[in-house]
C-alpha cells in the first residue's frame, strides 16, 4: 500500500481551514491531515486523536479524492420534518 503524502501548499491550506472552522468534526478531520503531513503513521495519528487506524486511512484517502472544499463542508443537517404543518396539526 502506498503512503499518501500531503504537499506544502496543501498543508498551508489545511492549517488555514482548521483555524477557520468551528465545526469539531471538520477540525478533527483536518488535524488528521496535519499530523499525516508531519510524518506520523495511521496508528500514531489514531492514538493521538482517539480514532482507529482504518478511520485515519479513510479520512486521508477521502481528502485526496474530494479535495479540501468538499472535505471541509458540513455534511450533516438537522432534523428534517417528514410531516407538513397541516398533518402535524391533524395528528395532535
Amino acid at each position: 500500500m502506498r503512503k499518501i503524502t500531503i504537499g506544502e501548499e496543501e498543508y498551508s491550506e489545511i492549517v488555514a481551514a482548521e483555524k477557520a472552522t468551528q465545526d469539531k468534526q471538520v477540525s478533527r478531520r483536518l488535524k488528521v491531515l496535519i499530523l499525516r503531513h508531519d510524518g506520523l503513521s495511521n496508528a500514531e495519528i489514531g492514538e493521538r486523536l482517539g480514532l482507529c487506524s482504518v478511520r485515519v486511512s479513510q479520512i486521508v484517502s477521502g481528502y485526496k479524492k474530494q479535495g479540501l472544499e468538499a472535505f471541509t463542508r458540513k455534511k450533516y443537517g438537522g432534523n428534517h420534518r417528514s410531516m407538513s404543518e397541516a398533518e402535524e396539526t391533524e395528528l395532535l
